[in-house]
């Protein structure tokens, strides 16, 4: 072995701890960069091996009902490729050994298997039979939930009359990855599943025979305009299905999956490079100050060299050679934790989106650039002292290091010394005359203590978002909805049930609102003016009353219209007589979940010009007689959906604990990780380059815990000056996240339990001393006489 090589041996056991230290930072940043990108690499590429295979549409639409001879229209349409006509109703099921009612969507599919737009992946069982025309195909998600297999029977009220369908097959399709029902955010996978059925026996069932009312394309090829030329095709479909109640056709991203599984990706993305960010910034750091203090301690060594012919680009090389070893020690662990932990993301989205096969891709191009990435932060690190290595004269190298020029600082001048104790001063003064060290280290630990504590808030705004939406907005406990909307005097029936205390109508109807070049479709809900079980609030969760004309609308709906109250907005509604009219934004709400707009029940009649009819009703019940409540709405022909608001919140509860907590506990231990690489490294340091001045205390007659406290006493301040500036980071970075998670679908609130402040002190505080401790032990076996020696 050559020389420099056996130096590089030496020098690397000799700071083991410290190396050590770096290496673990750097592993956690591999393991970050690699799990999240191998999981959103895992995600996309099935996502696109599935929506490939089995030919998920392009372009969807739904409308009231029109003949089959569409079809050909639709087929004739440029750019159009492929077209599929289906029917689709929404039903109240009674599942076995649930006692809640469920609502089932019915899809129809050929009573011959063939390949078609939107297929299905047949997990077991087999396809339907054209001479059974109750059999059906239930989603996977579905049938796990409520225990259902091949062969079980599932009640389900068809317009309007009683059937018992049969389960022949367990499946799985593209446009319902992330299985979730018509205005829901998250999934309730035992009250809402997706069964396929005949299309013959579905047609027959609502009278549909030789008509459609929901139908997908697949578009051509396109050239390099491709957007255009899809809004081409969804403009003419909806032009052809105007006359038929078409609800506006919308693009493959705006499907409901689809948008879920795409916001999650971009999540995902977002996640996979600010977090191994923060880790590489701190190993360079770390790299930074351990190959720093070798220089000034091998000032001796690093002139002989030079003196015995050897280059400055050798010498430099020596130090880089270190950096890279540091990088490579934890290079190694974290590649292969990072798939390790890549995999177990990956399962846990199994939860959640729901493919024939999710399993972990492993891309050599992802543990390439992770390779690449933290080798150029090692040399990033070596940089400045291969700087110091290559400025150094052999003649002057060789001789000790002049002494610093110490002179009264600000604690002298103002007097303030004064009235601190010996060792305090000597603390406080180390830290004044090395402040760029001092930021450096403040900053590195207020990075961890700032990433703990986004770990906590994001349970912190999900339980505020759930508070408002379900306690403040939604005070009801059951919602029920009807197949169509009737006449006012239904809500009078509803509240005769067994355990209704209270029954409120409303109204929903889908329309179009228009601003300028911009417009959304919405449900517009018209509610009672002295609705209670539906409120609408502002930011200050404080009521606003319902205005007698105009149009309220959430925050996020008006940002996306680019109104504010008292513009004037176009409303076309997509239905019925298809009224458009002129409506005045009265005002702007506050809701943390999807977009809605609201309008005065009587408002809202006289824009539709139709005598007060009601699409549902929200329900207070008495809790003694819901199971009674229940059985009755699984048996009422009007009803289409039944939506549980307990059963809503124990299901979202449920799926963000499983998911946050997992991350939380990752974001927590590395965040630790960080904290004690910092303390320890810094400690070590300290110790290395005060080592004689601790000695010299010692023989003065400081006690062993004095001088420990003069050597971890700056450490420990640091870490306190650290802790608010953390707190403060974390905030930065918390409000940073927020706009990240402003979404249509939900919107992050930028709130804070004490927990979440009182958790990432705690964790910071047991890092630094359980790394102090390290230290110490180290101090208590300093050999003096060894340390006191002076190199002439």
């Amino acid at each position: 072995m050559k020389p420099l090589g056996k130096i590089l041996r030496r020098d690397l056991w000799h700071l083991r701890g410290q190396v050590l230290a770096a290496a673990l930072v750097v592993c956690c940043g591999v393991t970050a960069q690699v799990s999240m990108h191998s999981a959103y690499l895992s995600l996309q590429a099935t996502q696109a091996s599935y929506y490939d295979s089995y030919r998920f549409a392009d372009v969807f639409a739904s409308l009231k009902r029109a003949p089959e001879g569409l079809a050909d229209e639709i087929r004739a349409l440029p750019g159009v490729a492929q077209v599929q006509t289906r029917v689709v109703a929404e039903v109240t099921l009674d599942v076995p050994g649930l006692n809640e009612p469920a609502t089932g969507r019915l899809v129809s599919i050929p009573e011959q298997q063939s390949a078609m737009i939107n297929d299905f992946y047949l997990r077991r069982g087999r396809y339907i039979e054209a001479v059974h025309p109750d059999e059906v195909l239930l989603s996977e998600v579905f049938a796990q939930a409520n225990h259902l297999d091949v062969g079980d029977r599932i009640g389900a009220i068809l317009n309007g009359r009683w059937r018992e369908l049969t389960v022949v097959g367990i499946a799985l399709s593209p446009e319902y990855v992330y299985e979730v029902g018509q205005g829901m955010l998250f999934p309730d996978n035992k009250r809402f599943g997706v069964l396929w059925m005949g299309r013959e026996a579905l047609a027959s069932a609502y009278n549909m025979q030789g008509a459609f009312n929901d139908v997908s394309l697949t578009l051509a090829p396109q050239g390099f305009n491709k957007g255009a030329e899809e809004a081409e095709v969804i403009a003419s479909l909806d032009r052809l299905l105007l006359r038929y109640g078409g609800l506006s056709a919308y693009p493959r991203r705006d499907q409901l999956s689809t948008r879920f599984l795409n916001d999650e990706l971009g999540e995902i993305e977002v996640s996979a490079t600010y977090i191994p960010a923060i880790f590489l910034a701190v190993a360079v750091f770390l790299i930074y100050i351990v190959l720093s203090r070798l220089v000034v301690m091998q000032r001796t060594q690093i002139g002989l060299l030079k003196a015995f012919g050897y280059s400055n680009f050798s010498v430099g090389m020596h130090y880089l050679k270190f950096a890279l070893a540091t990088v490579l020690l934890g290079l190694l662990p974290g590649l292969l934790l990072g798939l390790y932990l890549g995999g177990q993301v990956t399962n846990l989205y199994r939860d959640y989106f729901h493919f024939p096969v999710l399993a972990l891709v492993v891309s050599p191009a992802v543990l390439f650039w992770a390779t690449l990435v933290n080798l150029l932060a090692a040399c990033a690190g070596a940089i400045a002292a291969a700087r110091r290595v290559t400025a150094l004269v052999p003649a002057e190298a060789m001789r000790p290091e002049a002494p610093a020029n110490f002179r009264a600082g600000i604690l002298e001048r103002s007097g303030v010394a004064r009235w601190m104790s010996s060792s305090v001063r000597m603390i406080v003064r180390n830290i004044v005359r090395k402040p760029w060290k001092a930021l450096l280290s403040v900053m590195g630990i207020g990075v961890a203590v700032g990433l703990m504590m986004v770990a906590r808030f994001m349970f912190d705004a999900v339980d505020h978002m759930m508070m408002v939406q379900f306690d403040v907005v939604q005070r009801d406990n059951v919602t029920v909805l009807f197949h169509e909307p009737r006449a006012a005097k239904a809500v009078f029936e509803i509240d005769q049930l067994p355990g209704v205390l209270r029954a409120e109508p409303f109204r929903v109807v889908q329309v179009r609102l228009r601003h300028g070049h911009r417009s959304k479709q919405i449900a517009l809900t018209g509610l009672a003016s002295d609705s209670e079980l539906h409120q609408i609030v502002d930011s200050r969760l404080r009521k606003i009353a319902l205005p007698p004309d105009g149009l309220l609308l959430t925050k996020k709906l008006g940002e996306m219209l680019g109104v504010a109250t008292g513009d004037t907005v176009m409303l076309e509604v997509l239905e019925g007589n298809r009224e458009v009219r002129e409506v005045t934004v009265a005002g702007l709400s506050d809701e943390p979940i999807g977009i809605s707009a609201y309008m005065d029940a009587g408002a809202l009649a006289r824009l539709l010009r139709e005598d007060h009819l009601i699409s549902g009703a929200w329900l207070r019940v008495d809790p003694r007689h819901e199971e009674e409540l229940y059985a009755h709405l699984k048996r009422m022909p009007v009803v289409s959906g039944v939506a549980i608001r307990s059963a809503m919140v124990n299901s979202v509860k449920e799926i963000i604990d499983t998911a946050f907590s997992y991350v939380s506990v990752i974001e927590m231990l590395f965040g630790a990780i960080i904290i004690g690489g910092m303390v320890y490294n810094s400690v070590r340091i300290a110790l290395s380059e005060r080592g004689n001045e601790l000695a010299s205390l010692r023989v003065l007659g400081f006690t062993q815990r004095e001088v420990v406290v003069l050597l971890l006493g700056e450490q420990a301040l640091l870490t306190i000056c650290a802790i608010p500036v953390g707190l403060a980071m974390g905030y930065g970075m918390c409000a940073a996240l927020v706009p990240i998670f402003d979404r249509e679908l939900f919107r992050l609130p930028l709130v804070f339990s004490q927990m979440t402040f009182v958790y990432p002190v705690i964790a910071a505080l047991i890092s630094a001393i359980l790394s102090a401790l390290l230290v110490t032990r180290r101090l208590r076996h300093l050999d003096l006489i060894a340390v006191l020696k002076t190199r002439e």
